[in-house]
């Protein structure tokens, strides 16, 4: 009886989270009808709370989209450098030069 009743209320609750979600689909403007996929991938309620490469990338051309990541890519590896140490390798120039 008990485990009937949480699987019911587990559910109840994905139902809830599931209309959270629309209503943030619903709400947007910028991203449009991905911003869904988006939100979830990015595990936030609503589009406000997105990292802002996203937000970024949907104002963007699309032919400005690799500069966008590339960007923000390069702002992250400033941020973690000292973190790590990337050892380039011939193969991984020649993969990096072939882009």
């Amino acid at each position: 009886m008990v485990a009937h009743q949480s699987n019911r209320i587990a559910t109840e609750i994905g139902l809830l989270v599931g209309l959270q979600h629309d209503a943030a689909v619903e709400r947007s403007g910028t991203l449009g009808s991905g911003i869904l996929k988006v939100i979830r991938l990015c595990n936030v309620g609503m589009e406000a709370e997105l990292p802002a490469v996203w937000v970024e990338l949907a104002k963007a051309l699309r032919k400005m989209h690799c500069t966008i990541i590339q960007h923000h890519i390069d702002e992250m590896a400033d941020k973690i450098w000292d973190v790590i140490s990337l050892g380039v390798t011939p193969a991984l120039s020649e993969k990096g030069a072939a882009l």
